[in-house]
């Protein structure tokens, strides 16, 4: 009877998802950790994908710890490094006060801390992803723009950019 049911088990293909929900992650664990990732657990190959890079990015950590190659001094640095990897590497967008509260569930006071210690460290990544994201949007913008007189004319609502909702 154990044989039939390990043989069924080969049958299926081994994912990263079907690794989590046997170490326990349940459905509602699943559907918050790819909120996390900013990506639909439904999506199979984006979640997929983001949860691979998650898995490097932790076992590198790992790695780094035992090594000796890095160790931080206290939890507010180790949590700050894995929130930017997260941003940087998987979401690629600069974390913000709303996706620190809403996606990782990081009380407002502390993840103001964060940010702005963040700002100090890793600025320059931050800064590119967001400049990043505005010139897609424009280009998006442009491409959408109808041409008057062999010109194209754009209106940039700074305002909205700034919220995250133009890009």
């Amino acid at each position: 009877m154990a044989d039939s049911k390990e043989d069924n088990m080969s049958d299926a293909p081994i994912t990263m998802r079907v690794e989590l929900e046997a170490h326990g992650l349940g459905s509602h664990e699943l559907h918050l950790l790819a909120r996390a990732l900013s990506c639909s657990e439904s999506d199979t190959a984006v979640f997929e994908d983001r949860l691979r890079t998650l898995a490097i990015l932790g076992l590198t950590e790992l790695a780094d710890w035992i090594i000796g190659r890095k160790r931080f001094a206290t939890v507010s640095e180790n949590d700050i490094s894995r929130v930017l990897k997260i941003f940087l590497k998987i979401r690629e967008e600069a974390p913000s006060l709303e996706s620190l509260a809403n996606d990782f569930a990081i009380p407002e006071s502390r993840g103001r801390s964060m940010l702005s210690r963040m700002n100090y460290g890793e600025a320059r990544g931050m800064k590119a992803l967001v400049y990043k994201r505005t010139a897609q949007w424009l280009r998006n913008e442009l491409a959408k723009t109808k041409t008057v007189k062999e010109r194209k004319s754009l209106t940039v609502d700074v305002q909205r950019l700034a919220c995250g909702k133009g890009g």
